[in-house]
């Protein structure tokens, strides 16, 4: 009948809680809202988990460290190629001036980004 398509029961912490929707429609609106409030709950809190272990892991802080050495070893790259480039574009004669400008500026902010990368 209408009615006991329209009911449903949830159980939390031994607790029933009865509900009555308008319909058989409404009641699987519910439902589906319920259950996706109740996945997200369930991955975000499968998130926090992984990060709290990832955080109180010895492990993955000295992973986390092998990786910043291994970020700052790659800037020393390109700050080093930074300087290998100015020293060639200033001897060069046969490049654009305005060419020349613009490679050192995007170096300029490509070595930026990933210093601040680095420090946050």
């Amino acid at each position: 009948n209408d009615e006991d398509d329209s009911t449903f029961t949830i159980t939390v912490d031994s607790k029933m809680f009865h509900f009555q929707a308008r319909d058989a429609e409404e009641r699987q609106k519910w439902l589906d809202a319920l259950q996706e409030a109740r996945d997200l709950h369930t991955d975000n809190y499968a998130l926090l988990q992984h990060t709290s272990r990832l955080l109180d892991s010895t492990a993955s802080v000295s992973e986390f460290d092998r990786r910043i050495i291994e970020a700052d070893a790659y800037l020393q790259v390109l700050i080093d190629q930074q300087q290998e480039i100015d020293q060639q574009m200033s001897h060069a004669e046969n490049f654009p001036i305005q060419s020349c400008e613009n490679i050192k500026l995007r170096l300029q902010h490509l070595i930026e980004l990933v210093k601040k990368t680095i420090v946050c």
